[in-house]
């Protein structure tokens, strides 16, 4: 039987493998600006673009602004066509 070394990280550790990160929708209530964008499929200033103009909802946290999962999952379904269209 062959033996398998580990991979070597950074200064010779061996490196862990990645745990599956779920999707960014289960993963927090609030969400970063960069993660909004990825979740509606934009970029990082797009999504900044878009809060700026009042069509995605905010709250801003010390300097921080972060998005209401909830709100932005209801907006991305109250804007979705229909199978009618």
């Amino acid at each position: 039987m062959k033996k398998v070394k580990a991979k070597k990280g950074r200064k010779g550790a061996p490196s862990l493998p990645r745990p599956e990160v779920p999707p960014v929708e289960e993963q927090q209530e609030l969400l970063r600006v960069n993660q909004t964008g990825l979740v509606l499929g934009v970029s990082e200033m797009t999504a900044y673009r878009l809060i700026k103009r009042g069509l995605i909802p905010w709250i801003k946290l010390g300097r921080h602004i972060r998005v209401p999962r909830r709100e932005l999952l209801r907006l991305i379904a109250a804007n979705a066509l229909s199978d009618k269209v």
